[in-house]
């Protein structure tokens, strides 16, 4: 009897010109600066799904978690982010479904190819993120601590002066939406007047963002405590 892991060894190994040319034409909306770095990626990408669907199971954690530190250092190391490569992923996936759901195949050999190229690209992109997030941080902390005490000193103060400018934006900033409401209720028919609101209430959440962000933490500060169970029915 054929195991599923034969199986879909064999259905993309008969597949793999068509799939790698369908992947790569979708891949046409990334910039000119990253479409051939990708295209000449997705058949990595697809190479080691093929190297792997022939692993037994104990094996495919620690393989792919190793291929997606090779994706994500190669990120860091290029200075790209990981959104191009979501999507390099993502469309990667869809082809190969399309094609299993297009193969002819039986049901049951359907869902079962569907099952494991998912978990290969769900294990993949998890390894992948998880990887290129502690690299991303140990680069940041590394930077932080080259940063002399005077340019942490001129660092806060320009941050104080900034957060005291937008806070003094924001004070006409209410009366303007104040005035726009109004107008609204008096003038319903002048033209455009919805749209200036919302644009105002957009710029009025962007200014609490950066209020919030730009305040200043301390090491004193309390954790707040609150049940998970409570916010999620809220």
């Amino acid at each position: 009897m054929v195991s599923n892991r034969e199986m879909t060894i064999h259905f993309l190994s008969s597949q793999k010109n068509s799939i790698i040319s369908k992947w790569k034409d979708e891949l046409l909306h990334l910039p000119d600066g990253y479409l051939g770095y990708f295209k000449g990626e997705v058949e990595n990408i697809f190479n080691l799904l093929m190297e792997q669907v022939g692993k037994s199971d104990t094996d495919i954690d620690d393989v792919l978690k190793v291929v997606g530190e090779k994706i994500a250092a190669d990120r860091v190391t290029k200075q790209l982010d990981m959104e191009n490569f979501f999507s390099t992923a993502t469309i990667g996936r869809s082809v190969i479904i399309e094609h299993i759901l297009n193969s002819g195949a039986h049901k049951e050999e359907i869902s079962a190819l569907i099952k494991r190229v998912n978990v290969y690209f769900d294990k993949l992109i998890h390894f992948a993120l998880s990887h290129y997030t502690e690299l991303k941080t140990m680069e940041l902390e590394e930077r932080y601590q080259f940063i002399s005490p005077n340019h942490k000193d001129r660092l806060t103060l320009l941050g104080q002066m900034t957060s005291s400018f937008v806070h003094e934006f924001r004070n006409p900033l209410t009366s303007i939406m104040g005035f726009i409401q109004l107008l609204q209720a008096e003038q319903p028919e002048i033209k455009y007047l919805d749209i200036i609101s919302k644009e105002l209430d957009q710029l009025n959440y962007r200014i609490t963002q950066f209020l919030n962000i730009s305040k200043k933490e301390t090491s004193t500060t309390q954790p707040d405590l609150f049940s998970i169970a409570q916010l999620v029915n809220e």
